[in-house]
């Protein structure tokens, strides 16, 4: 009687679990099929150190398909992360459950040259919309590094750009449209609901999803750009001097005493001719050189070709965990840094944002990860195999049973993660494989 109890105890526990999976999968299936969701995409952050297989994944292409999307999951009591070109190295725009890029909503709605304002969807690129100011004689008032950026994600995450006295960007920010799941759009401004505008310009996508931004720029301008090294100590004795620039920045490369400062500033009236740029292949040639050293597979026209940035990532590449490895490199970086100092003169948005490597955020489609079915067919085999034997030979049960156990519970526990993060058919299969195959019988041999 014992026996049979567990058994109907287990019989009822995979059906109630079956259920459940199966009315979750019902759930997301009907969110495919009416919102144009999709599933098995696996999103990684910009620089490569995070990454998601949300179970739902939305691109909508106007602010009516975003509040449809809001109001299914609403109602659904269901979350859902905003993200843009997931620059954040920390991961913050990344989830495992559902998640909306805002990457094809990105119109740009109107410029106002007379107000220099422009009024862009939340997707729109930043090196799209200062194409779209360059014939109106306008430009952004600062930048962060990389023009890949979202304008919804460039003002929600507060990015700030170099120079003391020049605020970041969320203070650039006029009038948004932020829409939510319960109060639908709302339009908000200094004028109309101020508070909520205040908090909401770096609402880490927590109090709804940014749809359009008003944004003020600035005339056009150019930049006068002085690169130098420094030592740290040299750094720590200026950097009262330092400050005084329009914008600055640091760069120390570790591993070495070499800091990278960067100034910029309005050209001044009169100012003569500069001094002839740096000769890039003669400052690329240490990496370059490492690189063909390191037996990369490259080849020395190919090595010609990259920039430095291109050259940084393919020698770290190699070995980034190697620490010697990596001091080499850095070495090489100082080197290159050396032989770049100069000066320059160049429209703002082209001095201010700058070429600083890095991996690309990628999504990719569930079959590129048969290898992990592959695994977990191997951990069902060696389960049952063990069992088997533990089975057939009881003089052994006993010193190998906790293993076994264990064991089970781990693998039937993986299956569940996968039945409910990947919601494919052959997980449900699995999990019900185990269970039934693996863990109930030896519930009865107790």
């Amino acid at each position: 009687m014992h026996r049979f109890g567990r058994l109907r105890a287990a019989a009822a526990g995979l059906a109630t679990g079956s259920a459940l999976l199966c009315a979750r999968r019902a759930l997301v299936e009907s969110a495919v099929e009416e919102l144009g969701g999709a599933q098995g995409e696996v999103v990684t952050n910009w620089s490569g150190t995070h990454e998601a297989s949300p179970e739902l994944y939305f691109e909508p292409d106007c602010p009516a398909a975003v509040e449809r999307i809001l109001q299914w999951m609403h109602e659904a009591g269901r979350r859902v992360r905003v993200v843009g070109s997931a620059l954040s190295p920390n991961g913050i725009g990344l989830s495992n459950g559902a998640m909306l890029n805002m990457v094809q909503c990105d119109a740009i709605v109107s410029v106002d040259a007379e107000a220099m304002q422009v009024t862009v969807r939340a997707g729109a690129r930043v090196k799209e919309v200062v194409e779209a100011l360059r014939p109106h004689g306008l430009t952004l008032q600062n930048y962060a590094s990389i023009a890949e950026q979202q304008i919804g994600g460039f003002v929600q995450v507060g990015a700030h750009g170099t120079g003391a006295r020049i605020p970041p960007v969320d203070e650039q920010v006029v009038r948004m449209t932020l829409l939510t799941p319960a109060l639908g759009a709302l339009e908000l401004s200094a004028e109309s609901n101020p508070r909520l505008f205040r908090l909401a310009r770096v609402g880490l996508g927590a109090l709804g999803v940014v749809s359009d931004v008003t944004l003020q720029c600035v005339p056009a301008h150019k930049l006068l750009q002085h690169t130098f090294v420094e030592t740290r100590a040299g750094v720590a004795q200026h950097h009262a001097q330092h400050l005084r620039h329009q914008h600055m920045r640091y760069m120390w490369i570790p591993h070495t005493d070499t800091v990278v400062v960067v100034t910029c500033d309005p050209v001044p009236e009169g100012l003569g001719p500069l001094a002839e740029p740096p000769d890039e292949q003669r400052a690329t040639a240490p990496l370059r050189e490492l690189l063909l050293q390191k037996g990369s597979g490259v080849s020395a026209a190919e090595a010609r070709a990259m920039n430095f940035a291109q050259l940084r990532d393919a020698l770290l590449a190699i070995a980034p965990l190697d620490k010697e490895h990596v001091v080499a490199v850095n070495q090489a970086e100082a080197l290159f840094w050396q032989r770049s100092q100069g000066r320059r003169v160049d429209w703002s948005d082209r001095i201010l944002g700058f070429e600083c490597g890095g991996a690309r955020r990628e999504r990719v489609r569930e079959r590129d990860y048969i290898y992990t079915y592959i695994y977990i067919y191997i951990y069902i085999y060696i389960c049952f195999f063990m069992y088997m034997c533990v089975y057939t030979y009881i003089y052994i049960y006993i010193y190998i049973y906790i293993y076994i156990y264990i064991y089970i519970y781990v693998c039937m526990y993986l299956c569940m993660y996968v039945c409910v993060y990947k919601y494919t058919h052959i997980y449900v299969y699995i999990f019900i494989y185990i269970y039934i195959y693996i863990y109930i019988p030896i519930h009865l041999s107790l």
